[in-house]
């Protein structure tokens, strides 16, 4: 993990995460671009990542509640945000919508994306949830002001999240 101690600029007030530096950078490396993102219940991202990378659940909690707070702190530079849900779940509208937003025509062979899954597993598509394996979770620890981030945020944009009920909150 990086150490982000020494680096200049305003730090989150949760993670302390240099969240100034993170939009600073990215605003002078792509000074043109428009930003938008596909939000995926964390959770779900953390059985995924383990499932592709086996990557530690509570590292990746840990970098779902630091984009959290990076998108708090910048949701204006964002577009488009737009759920994980709607796009498996309306794969064309949901592009048209993403296109809108980012004022780029929409152009039908963007729908052959769908074919090409992106982390593919072997024998299925991309699944909506993990909720049949949240039981990974039972037992395992996360910070109350973590949760209440990442629930903070997904309230701010209209939508609940979705909490594994074996999940401990200190």
């Amino acid at each position: 993990q990086l150490d982000t101690g020494a680096l200049p600029g305003k730090r989150t007030e949760v993670t302390g995460f240099p969240v100034e530096l993170y939009w600073d950078v990215l605003r002078k490396s792509f000074p043109d671009a428009k930003f938008l993102t596909v939000l995926r219940n964390p959770f779900d991202v953390a059985l995924s990542r383990r499932e592709h990378t086996n990557w530690d659940l509570t590292d990746v909690l840990m970098s779902s509640v630091q984009f959290c707070e990076v998108l708090e702190y910048r949701r204006d530079a964002f577009c488009s945000i737009v759920s994980f849900t709607d796009l498996i779940g309306d794969f064309e509208g949901t592009l048209r919508t993403i296109a809108d937003a980012a004022a780029f025509k929409f152009d039908t062979r963007m729908l052959s994306a769908i074919k090409e899954n992106q982390a593919p597993v072997k024998g299925r598509a991309p699944k909506p949830d993990h909720m049949d394996s949240w039981s990974a979770f039972d037992g395992l620890e996360i910070r109350r002001d973590h949760l209440q981030v990442m629930q903070r945020t997904w309230n701010d944009l209209g939508m609940e999240l979705k909490v594994p009920a074996g999940l401990i909150v200190s």
